[in-house]
């Protein structure tokens, strides 16, 4: 079964002015909870790297405990929360 991750809700919770990056708290459909770190490069954001925020289970493979599985999903969740932030001017 392939996982495929819906973005339900996404706010921008810590920004760096230093190095133009982001940290995006990513809430999934399926009530899972991820950061994502979003960098400004060349003036388009590109995602760097993803946690999941230890909430539940991992959706992938369903390990309570730290994984990398979301990694395997970061351009599917940075696309769709890419339009639910809004980027502060830096």
């Amino acid at each position: 079964m392939i996982y495929r991750p819906v973005v339900k809700d996404a706010k921008i919770v810590k920004s760096s002015k230093a190095n133009d990056s982001f940290e995006v708290a990513v809430t999934l459909q399926d009530s899972a909870k991820c950061k994502l770190f979003v960098q400004l490069v060349n003036g388009e954001l590109k995602p760097s790297s993803i946690n999941r925020l230890q909430n539940v289970p991992c959706p992938i493979c369903r390990k309570d405990y730290y994984c990398n599985c979301m990694e395997r999903c970061i351009d599917e969740v940075f696309e769709q929360s890419v339009g639910l932030i809004q980027v502060p001017t830096v």
